[in-house]
Order: structure tokens, then sequence, then C-alpha cells
């Protein structure tokens, strides 16, 4: 099954802007305060003043990273129109596999009473945690091929069922 071309856009932003942001800053953070410490420029104060100073200088680093993350969040809040927990929910179900495998099954499923096109919706959102706009996209408004719904059903064989959910 292939992601529309909105949501692979999606993903890579959400990857590039959320996930590997903090990461880089981390970093620059790390290298600044080790170039600061080898360059011996607290050398003539006291400990406990060159502590403060890098303290600060660490302070300033974290404070500039959750600005610009915060920064980034709004940005992809604002470029697809979601709430920051809508955005990770999405990431969530657009990035994971076992759930791509099933919506060929659920519109299949769907497709067999037209009906309750309503009642089905809201059973997908509740049972699964698929916003309306992936449930649109993926379940109402797409008929899959016959070797889209063969590896939902080759796929769901080979998944271990039963057991439930343990904590």
């Amino acid at each position: 099954m292939e992601l529309l071309d909105k949501d692979k856009e999606f993903l890579e932003a959400y990857k590039r802007d959320v996930l590997k942001g903090p990461n880089i800053y981390a970093i620059g953070c790390l290298i600044s305060f080790v170039a600061v410490l080898s360059a011996g420029v607290f050398e003539t104060l006291p400990l406990n003043i060159s502590f403060l100073c890098c303290l600060l200088i660490a302070i300033i680093y974290a404070c500039g990273t959750i600005i610009i993350q915060n920064i980034k969040w709004k940005n992809i809040m604002a470029k697809y129109h979601i709430s920051k927990q809508k955005a990770i929910t999405r990431y969530y179900n657009l990035s994971n596999v076992m759930s791509m495998f099933y919506l060929p099954l659920l519109e299949h499923f769907c497709r067999l009473n037209p009906d309750a096109k309503s009642t089905q919706i809201e059973l997908i959102k509740n049972w699964y945690i698929i916003d309306d706009e992936i449930i649109s996209d993926y379940v109402i408004n797409r008929e899959y091929s016959e070797e889209d719904w063969n590896k939902a059903v080759k796929h769901l064989k080979e998944e271990e069922l039963g057991g439930g959910w343990h904590p």
C-alpha cells in the first residue's frame, strides 16, 4: 500500500523538524561546552564562578533548544492545521507498519455494509485511534487492489493473535 504524497511530506517534515531537531542542538551545546572548558577561559577565575559560567552557557543552550523546538512544532501545526497531539497520533498512524496493513482490511469490511458507514467510522476512530483524515483518505475514499488485500491477509495470518494487552 502506497502512502499519499501529502502524507509522505508530513512524515518527512515530522522526522526532520520534530524527531531530529533536539539532537542537533544538544550536540551543539556539548561541543560549545567542551570548547569553552578546553580553551582555558575560566582558569583564572575561582572554581565556583567557572562552574556558574558553564552552567549559564548550558541554560542558554537549553532555553534556545526549547524555543526552537516550540517554533518547529508551531510550524508543523500551522502547516497541517492540527494540534500537537493530533500530529503525534498522525505520525504514529502513518509510520506504524501494523496499522498500515490493517487499512485495506478495514476498507474491505466497510464496503460490505455501506449503510453503516457513520457507525463504522466511529468504531474505527475509537478502536484504532486513527484521525478523520486518515480514515477518509485510506478507508472511505480509497479502493485497494487485490494485491494490497492479499498482503494484508497474509500479514494478518502471520500475526500472533490472542493473549490481549499486557502492561
